[in-house]
C-alpha cells in the first residue's frame, strides 16, 4: 500500500494526490463524501445520479405491481398523496 503525506491549511484544507485523484477520476467540483471511521478520516467519491426525464423508459413499468394501474401517467400525484399521508403520520406521532 502506498502512502502519502499531505498537510491541512489553516482553512482545514487539503490536497488529494495527482495519483490517488486520477486513478478514481476525481476531478474539479466532483462531490466527496467524509467521514470518521474509529480514528480515521475516510474520503469516498460520491457517484452522481442523473434525474430520470419525463420520456425515461422505466416510467411505462412504473406501478406494473401496484395497486394502482395508472401509477406511470400519475407517479408525480402518488409522490403528493404518500407524502400527505407520511406528514400526517409524523404529526400524529
Amino acid at each position: 500500500m502506498n502512502y502519502n503525506i499531505v498537510k491541512v491549511t489553516s482553512k482545514g484544507q487539503m490536497t488529494i494526490p495527482h495519483l490517488i485523484r486520477k486513478k478514481l477520476n476525481i476531478k474539479k467540483d466532483d462531490s466527496l463524501i467524509v467521514y470518521l471511521q474509529n480514528d480515521e478520516i475516510r474520503i469516498k467519491k460520491l457517484s452522481v445520479v442523473e434525474p430520470l426525464g419525463d420520456n425515461d423508459p422505466i416510467w411505462k413499468f412504473a406501478g406494473t405491481l401496484a395497486d394502482e394501474p395508472d401509477v406511470a401517467e400519475n407517479h408525480d400525484k402518488y409522490l403528493v398523496m404518500e407524502e400527505k399521508k407520511y406528514l400526517e403520520y409524523k404529526k400524529d406521532e
